[in-house]
């Protein structure tokens, strides 16, 4: 079965060859911005080792739901929620560096690797906290209910 691959999973590898059975999103390639990452990432694709696929709608839709009910959706990209359901989807092996996305998968109950990074050893459900007034709140607003600013920040639940 092939790995779900993050960003930070070729930023990070070591060699300069990504050897295996992966599968991405096409948006990752946006995010590497360094000619070695992007260099590792076209080899693995013309050798056959990465694949691209896009998770479904519902599965992201999913992830969102998963995410904002746990606090953590002010944490995640739309390119982590795709890559995130794209792992859900397959029930597969998540490879990535990023805590957030690592706390994600405790959440969901999905496996990850990390590749030089340590993994995470607990699971945090954050809130947005307002700066003006100090309101609270699990849900991402856009602006507080209470005194009307729009400054937030993330805090462990």
């Amino acid at each position: 079965m092939a790995k779900v691959l993050d960003s930070s999973g070729i930023i990070n590898a070591r060699d300069k060859e990504i050897e295996g059975s992966y599968v991405t999103i096409p948006e990752i390639q946006d995010e590497l911005k360094d000619i070695q990452s992007r260099n590792k990432f076209e080899i693995g694709l013309a050798q056959g080792a990465i694949r691209i696929e896009d998770p479904q709608a519902r599965s992201i839709a999913d992830i969102r739901e998963s995410a904002e009910r746990n606090g953590v959706l002010l944490l995640l990209s739309d390119v982590d929620i795709k890559v995130l359901a794209l792992a859900l989807e397959k029930r597969s092996i998540l490879v990535t560096d990023d805590y957030d996305m690592q706390n994600m998968c405790k959440i969901l109950g999905l496996k990850f690797e990390r590749i030089s990074e340590k993994g995470i050893k607990e699971t945090y459900r954050w809130r947005k906290k307002c700066l003006a007034c100090g309101k609270e709140y699990k849900e991402d607003l856009i602006e507080c209910e209470v005194c009307g600013s729009r400054r937030f920040r993330a805090v462990r639940a």
